[in-house]
């Protein structure tokens, strides 16, 4: 398991900033490959602590929000019957 998974960009933030913390009050010397560790261990993840929450905000995006990425633009052009040409982007507004 990795140490970060689950992790949102704010339980990231959390971490890193106690991180830097100590070494504001005890100097860049005291920061080791075993403060991270200890840091990202006290943070328990948003994932972990409002799965409901996340699901939420999931089911939220599939109803409303617009994919983004290749897949998205491949189905998209296949469902308007557009082929791709080589060297060529297909942009669909």
């Amino acid at each position: 398991m990795r140490l970060s998974e689950g992790f949102a960009g704010a339980d990231l933030e959390a971490a890193v900033r106690d991180v830097v913390k100590q070494a504001v009050v005890k100097g860049d010397e005291s920061i080791t490959d075993e403060t991270f560790l200890r840091f990202f261990e006290n943070v328990v993840p948003l994932s972990q602590t409002s799965p409901e929450q996340i699901d939420q905000i999931r089911n939220w995006g599939r109803e409303r929000a617009v994919p983004a990425g290749k897949a998205f633009e491949e189905q998209a052009a296949e469902e308007e019957g557009f082929q791709r040409k080589k060297g060529f982007r297909n942009v669909l507004v």
